[in-house]
């Protein structure tokens, strides 16, 4: 066994729960080895998958809030350095674990926040750097002119409003570690130009390969495209709030390098012409946002996507079902499509066509899928039978969230999907469950599914959503744990507009999980 598989048994071994007593548990018991007896390099390994939040693309360990914001503020390798003077010495003797950071730029009492922002920036060493930055005080034209002027000024402006300064300089902080910035989000309320603002800076983002951003009401597609046409290694992009926008196919060039794009809030012509300018895109997901009337299928030149393998798509509460059959019927030409998403809003009445207009042009691209998710849709049991034939090699199959007041139609759609989970004929490779059930009252199909699949499926998560009490044989779940599945059923309810989960049954601890 190799040095760093024993250390990783140690340390799940040191970790684990157990039944020791507790003056045994503490000190790690017979035959356990304490995690501080890890060699520097090991913990600072696990330090850097510790307390993790992703968002806007970017996965950041430290999280620097106004004092007044809903969510508190983290310092992960700030508090991991609390606990000893070891792991205070390992943490700052690992420059990557303050090399990633969600700031947010108070509009008052901002309460030393430059000072954390330096210090992080000053710890992380010579590391490749993910910011997110935002601000939650909206700026005018002129506060942009004075914050674009301020950012590249040889010396800090004195004579700024505190809101202004703070962000100023955080943003010099910011801009002069340029070099070193890998992943990067910035979020200005009000009329802040985005790509503007990086195009002044004057600093060259030589190693941006992610860049997540927004795109203001007076702000034109060739300013983004400009500034995207000086990012060389650029490979991940996410725009936001396009309409109504026209795409100019002369910028078609500058995408070609992209291999994962998000669009958000964007009409069927812009998703269908920005994917057109990405040849080599792998990962893509919109947020179709079209709420013309389209009498008839709208005529959409064919999407030559030969790279794309994960696909997802959210459909906005006005969007017809005519409009997302003709992005699937362009997309024909995906061979290598194995992931597919698709999501709509519990408003969207239009939905309620799907299986007449939407299922039929989703056909052509589910053989080769191996993931399936689909939420809030009013699904037909036979329709939706009918695409899960055509799946043979579905692994992964996740439907959430069926229209809550047709409570009929979701009892009746859940029933048909666990009876036809129960035969092999169905999704015969399926590994991977997850399913959320609104007002399930059980009748034994949950639990006659798991036994039927014995042996192949995996992990199972049902979610029970404003339950009346569902029965579930607790029994017959536990045996099936103990078979090596696992199991995790929670209950959701509503208080007050907060939603709460309760726990039914858990996964238990020698269950591995595929995700």
């Amino acid at each position: 066994m190799s040095p760093l598989k024993t250390w990783y048994t140690s340390l799940t071994n040191a970790l684990t729960i157990s039944s020791m007593e507790p003056s045994e548990s503490r000190f790690g018991g017979p035959g356990l080895v304490s995690i501080n007896s890890m060699p520097p390099e090991l913990l600072s390994h696990i330090f850097l998958s510790v307390d993790t939040q992703y968002c806007y693309g970017i996965s950041t360990q430290s999280q620097l809030y106004p004092p007044y914001f809903p969510l508190r503020s983290n310092s992960t390798p700030s508090h991991l350095g609390s606990v000893c003077t070891y792991w205070r010495k390992v943490s700052l003797a690992t420059p990557a674990l303050w090399a990633s950071l969600h700031i947010i730029i108070p509009g008052f009492n901002h309460s030393g926040i430059l000072e954390r922002v330096r210090t992080h920036l000053e710890r992380s060493g010579s590391s490749l750097l993910s910011i997110i930055l935002s601000g939650d005080r909206a700026l005018s034209n002129d506060d942009l002119d004075l914050v674009s002027e301020a950012v590249v000024a040889a010396e800090p402006f004195q004579n700024l409003p505190g809101h202004l300064l703070v962000l100023c300089e955080v943003l010099r902080s910011i801009f002069h570690q340029a070099d070193r910035i890998t992943r990067f989000s910035l979020r200005i309320p009000g009329q802040v130009s985005t790509a503007s603002l990086l195009l002044r800076s004057q600093h060259r983002f030589v190693t941006l390969s992610h860049l997540s951003i927004p795109l203001q009401p007076q702000e034109s597609m060739r300013s983004l495209f400009d500034m995207l046409g000086s990012l060389s290694c650029l490979r991940s992009l996410e725009i936001f709030d396009l309409e109504p926008r026209e795409v100019d196919r002369t910028m078609a060039s500058k995408l070609a390098q992209i291999t994962r794009i998000r669009i958000g809030l964007a009409t069927l012509d812009q998703i269908c012409t920005l994917l057109s300018f990405c040849p080599n895109v792998c990962s893509a997901r919109v947020a179709l946002c079209d709420s013309r009337n389209y009498h008839s299928p709208p005529n959409i030149p064919n999407l030559p996507l030969l790279h794309l393998h994960a696909f997802h798509i959210d459909i906005d509460a006005f969007t017809q079902m005519e409009c997302v059959a003709a992005l699937f019927t362009a997309m024909v030409v995906s061979p290598r499509l194995t992931e597919l998403t698709v999501t709509t809003s519990p408003r969207n009445h239009a939905e309620q066509r799907a299986q007449d207009v939407l299922f039929p042009a989703l056909q052509p691209l589910l053989t080769n899928l191996d993931t399936f998710c689909i939420e809030g849709f009013h699904l037909d049991r036979s329709k939706f039978s009918l695409l899960l034939e055509r799946m043979p090699n579905l692994c992964h199959l996740e439907v959430v969230d069926i229209k809550r007041w047709v409570e009929e139609y979701n009892r009746a759609m859940f029933v048909g999907l666990l009876e036809d989970l129960s035969e092999w004929r169905v999704t015969p490779r399926l590994t991977t469950l997850r399913l959320s059930l609104r007002n399930w009252v059980g009748d034994n199909l949950f639990e006659n599914m798991l036994e039927s699949r014995v042996g192949t499926l995996h992990s199972v998560y049902l979610e029970l959503v404003e339950g009346t009490g569902a029965r579930l044989d607790l029994k017959r779940l536990r045996a099936l744990q103990d078979q090596g599945l696992a199991v995790r059923v929670v209950e959701v309810a509503r208080y007050f507009g907060l939603k709460g989960k309760i726990e039914i049954v858990g996964y238990q601890k020698e269950a591995t999980v595929k995700k």
